[in-house]
């Protein structure tokens, strides 16, 4: 699980936020992957470019490797680039009060990466089954409890 409290006051903060709200703490953040082409570390909180063999990567494939570990994290919204940056494709959700929704295809079963866009954050997490080519079992399996909410709040309304 991947820890975002500030160390000096424990207020909860966003993945790559700067400093924290409660207390103004900075922070240097370290988000690191190892190059695929040459094996160096690219620590994509700093660059995109590896310094040792010049190939390109994306913040976002930091953050899905830390999804993948952790289930979700919310994100600084000022840290990283736009969701289509890191090639996600605009997509409806749920209505949750959330902007808008992007999906990636993680390559993994076929689910997807799952990126909420708030006003503020974004809410990362990867979903078992792909709601684009798989949108029934997405339905069922990843979002089953909102379906299960609706269909209460719209039996308890009649």
């Amino acid at each position: 699980m991947v820890d975002t409290s500030c160390e000096k006051c424990g207020n909860s903060m966003f993945l790559l936020q700067d400093n924290c709200d409660n207390c103004g703490e900075n922070y240097e953040w370290e988000l690191t992957k190892d190059c695929a082409e040459c094996g160096g570390e690219v620590d994509l909180a700093e660059s995109v470019v590896c310094g040792d063999c010049g190939s390109r990567y994306s913040v976002w494939t930091g953050i899905e490797d830390l999804v993948d570990e952790s289930g979700g994290l919310y994100i600084d919204k000022g840290a990283v680039p736009h969701p289509c940056a890191g090639l996600y494709v605009p997509h409806a959700g749920f209505p949750r009060m959330q902007i808008f929704d992007y999906r990636k295809m993680s390559g993994v079963l076929g689910g997807d990466f799952h990126v909420v866009s708030y006003r503020d954050y974004y809410y990362i997490h990867k979903d078992g089954f792909s709601a684009i080519s798989n949108p029934i079992c997405h339905v069922m399996f990843d979002g089953g409890s909102k379906l299960l909410e609706v269909s209460t709040s719209v039996l308890s309304f009649l």
